[in-house]
């Protein structure tokens, strides 16, 4: 007990940054005997912007979204060279910031963890105290779910068992042993954190008060996005409904103000379609992301009376464009990485399809487009068979969820081990042609060798 208060000690004076923590630290007389004292601060700890700032952004490099010229590939600013390596597919990409921001994240959830059922405070209900506890879980479950679509093989009942994960520390003992789980582990070690969490979590009816904080929502909505990353599409359909039942409002975008195509910003921060606010603000070199074209062949995907095409593009000086319908508010140099009702609709249909409940999916699939369109000339989508619903899904699915990292690398990991959904990227700078081909490798990232030095946990192969 004693080595677990000084790592929270630690962690308290190092990381902790909102402003009821500052007030907190600064009301001590000696803060070299700092630990927590009560729910509140623990809450604190949870609230701490890193907790819903820290998610991975880099895959939005690697992936097909955008290309980059090569100018301004070679004009990334020095020091972020893991940015053009990303974007070329160097198979000696090293994203130690983002390693070290989600294990941060990871602690501050364990060191909550470690203490919390142990704490004896009056001034707190129970409610109150689970609410912390399934935000800690929650968060733990986040952080290890992004860091396993980047440095973890994809997903394959096939190999799950026999081929490493990511390392799971689940104390806040930093001394512990740091041992690398298989795929199943992880995964099963995530699937586990959010389960616990939502009996504990509050429900949300209407907008929740913090969307920055996690709620029961949120865990069924994560869990929908990690079954469908594991093509468990029985266990997504539950959790996405699950989801939806609680909260599921969509925007119409009519009522977004389009009138000026060049602005940057059409979506609000914490707009009502967002159940779990989370973005990405560190690991990846902000302007390099603005540097980004629209890949055209996405870009001409959209109708003429999609509104989604003058809400989330605006024109280069060179005619081509960039993305800028970010629902963090923000231009996208810190993108939107949390969860969304657009999303889980989409897993939703997604599921209804691969069970042959074609009604169902375009029923779903309908019911967001309309909201997309130009008022007046949405004409419904029809299929008439599992593969054409499951085809057009898939291809509303890449239109409307472009540019949030992690999503679309989920996305080409899972469905390149179907070859009837397979792609290779290319990319060509400077007269060179660089490949990704569908299973490849690369598609997981490095452990940073810094870690793998101090570790000696195994390496991913290459």
């Amino acid at each position: 007990m004693q080595r677990l208060i000084i790592n929270v000690m630690l962690v308290l004076l190092v990381t902790l940054s909102t402003s009821s923590c500052k007030k907190y630290l600064e009301a001590s007389s000696d803060k070299s005997l700092v630990i927590p004292t009560s729910i509140k601060e623990l809450q604190g700890l949870l609230d701490n912007e890193k907790m819903f700032s820290s998610y991975i952004s880099v895959s939005d490099l690697s992936n097909d979204n955008m290309y980059i010229s090569y100018s301004d590939w070679s004009a990334i600013e020095s020091g972020w060279k893991p940015n053009q390596d990303a974007y070329i597919w160097n198979p000696i990409t090293d994203l130690t910031i983002d390693w070290a921001n989600a294990y941060s994240s990871i602690l501050n959830a364990n060191v909550v963890l470690g203490v919390i059922d142990d704490f004896i405070d009056t001034t707190t209900t129970i409610a109150e105290k689970n609410q912390v506890k399934g935000c800690a879980l929650f968060y733990r479950a986040a952080y290890y779910y992004e860091l396993a679509q980047h440095f973890s093989p994809p997903y394959s009942p096939a190999s799950a068992q026999s081929v490493y994960g990511i390392p799971l520390k689940s104390s806040p003992n930093v001394e512990d042993p740091t041992i690398r789980a298989t795929v199943q582990q992880t995964y099963d070690f995530i699937i586990h954190d959010l389960k616990a969490s939502i009996p504990l979590l509050s429900s949300i009816q209407a907008e929740p008060t913090y969307k920055t904080r996690p709620s029961k929502a949120a865990s069924y909505g994560l869990l929908s996005r990690l079954y469908l990353s594991m093509s468990d599409y029985p266990n997504a359909l539950l959790y996405s409904d699950s989801c939806l039942t609680i909260y599921n409002t969509l925007m119409d975008y009519n009522d977004i103000s389009l009138v000026d195509t060049n602005s940057n910003t059409p979506f609000r921060k914490f707009n009502a379609e967002v159940i779990f606010q989370a973005i990405s603000r560190y690991g990846i070199a902000g302007s390099t992301l603005t540097r980004g074209k629209v890949d055209t062949i996405l870009y001409d995907s959209y109708d003429v009376n999609d509104l989604r095409k003058p809400a989330y593009f605006r024109p280069n000086p060179d005619g081509s464009f960039r993305f800028k319908g970010n629902y963090n508010g923000s231009a996208y140099s810190i993108p939107f990485t949390g969860i969304a009702t657009d999303e889980i609709y989409l897993i939703r249909s997604e599921c209804y399809a691969r069970q042959g409940k074609v009604t169902e999916a375009i029923t779903d699939l309908n019911n967001l487009l309309i909201t997309r369109w130009r008022a007046g000339t949405f004409s419904p989508i029809t299929a008439s068979t599992t593969e054409e619903a499951l085809s057009k899904i898939l291809q509303e699915r890449r239109k409307e969820l472009c540019f949030r990292p992690s999503l679309r690398w989920m996305d080409l990991r899972r469905l390149n081990l179907d070859s009837n959904y397979a792609i290779t990227l290319n990319r060509e700078l400077n007269g060179i042609v660089y490949t990704l081909s569908p299973n490849d490798l690369r598609y997981t990232y490095l452990i940073p060798s810094s870690v793998i030095e101090m570790s000696r946990i195994e390496q991913n192969p290459r």
